[in-house]
């Protein structure tokens, strides 16, 4: 097959890195890949600050090191600002839309660059979206790929469609290692920071300082691309900025529980991160943590309230150190189940099925 895939830009976002992974696994099963990319509008600082006080959530990205670097199948960086054309991408079997404005991009192109296919990995109605847009694009007569059954659901129950496919996000589980270990002493915590407010890292330091006053003795360690606001961390807290990716896998092997607070999500990849690792997750049930988590690698809690998510956590960090290792050696059973050779069969096989139906 000959597919193309379509990014609003390069970057070092976790959307990005899975499009990346999906055209390495394509790339390897012999299929011929390009990943077109827009070309990065460096906001201006007022922009920036204006957004940064709304809350929204922002594609923007600086120049710098992207997930498409030193790949070996074909990426097109466009020339213009704006819209990717027709122009900008070849003749192919398949394309791809990757988010709610390269959907709009490639709907409007000939029959000649491929049978459209929107590869959904969230829901993009994010404050500082057009909502009537991103139903718009879920509207498309075009074929869905989904990465959770919440995606699924979303596409059946408020737009009718029952035909996506779900084809769950994968994690390289070498990145990942998993060291088996028992509980440390230093009872440790952990969570990713996002400056969007929907994935509620504010709720996640809460959980903590609850769990501080409750007179636990637990040390909560975060990272991100940047820190957060003063005052958000709880005490003690240690946070790192920009972390290698060797490092992020330390960190995940270092806690004894991972904390998954979003209010919504698309899928939440940094489940299956610290489950790769062997991290138990407490999670609410966005994205794929209702998948996820039914195996027993963690506990899924439908609340927001710090005090319920808090009994979750002290529930696993009071485990006696077999109990602790048997749901470890589970969270990683899980991440192996999303390896990135599996999950490539299952792209492969969408796509095979996608194509096979055009032609009928």
């Amino acid at each position: 097959m000959d597919i193309t895939f379509v990014i609003p830009r390069a970057n070092l976002s976790g959307g990005i890195r899975i499009v990346a992974e999906h055209a390495q696994m394509l790339h390897e099963r012999g299929h011929k890949v390009t990943v077109v990319a827009g070309r990065s509008e460096k906001p201006t600082i007022r922009s920036r600050v204006r957004a940064g006080l709304r809350g929204q959530f922002k594609l923007s990205v600086a120049d710098g090191p992207t997930h498409l670097d030193d790949v070996p199948y074909c990426v097109r960086i466009v020339e213009h600002a704006g819209a990717i054309v027709a122009d900008d991408v070849p003749d192919a079997d398949l394309i791809l839309a990757t988010w709610w404005e390269t959907a709009e991009w490639v709907a409007a192109m000939p029959a000649c660059k491929g049978v459209k296919v929107n590869f959904f990995q969230g829901y993009e109605a994010h404050p500082g979206q057009p909502k009537d847009r991103v139903d718009a694009v879920w509207r498309l007569p075009m074929r869905k790929i989904v990465v959770s059954r919440w995606l699924e659901g979303i596409a059946r129950e408020q737009f009718g469609d029952n035909s996506s496919i779900l084809v769950p996000n994968g994690v390289s589980t070498s990145d990942f290692p998993f060291v088996e270990r028992g509980l440390s002493g230093r009872r440790v915590v952990g969570a990713m920071f996002s400056t969007a407010s929907f994935k509620r890292f504010d709720l996640a330091c809460d959980v903590v300082r609850e769990l501080q006053r409750r007179g636990r003795s637990v040390e909560f360690v975060g990272f991100g691309a940047r820190e957060p606001e003063r005052g958000v961390l709880p005490d003690g807290a240690r946070f790192e900025v920009t972390p290698t990716q060797s490092r992020i896998a330390e960190i995940y092997g270092s806690c004894d529980c991972w904390l998954f607070t979003s209010d919504k999500e698309g899928y939440g990849l940094p489940l299956l991160e610290a489950m790769s690792s062997g991290t138990p997750v407490v999670g609410t049930p966005a994205g794929a943590a209702p998948e996820l988590l039914q195996s027993g690698s963690g506990k899924l809690v439908d609340s927001d309230d710090p005090g319920v998510l808090a009994d979750a956590v002290e529930g696993i960090l009071s485990l006696g150190d077999a109990e602790w290792r048997d749901m470890s050696q589970l969270a990683r059973a899980e991440a192996q189940r999303h390896s990135w050779d599996q999950i490539g069969d299952a792209m492969e096989s969408a796509l095979l099925q996608v194509l096979n139906e055009s032609l009928v």
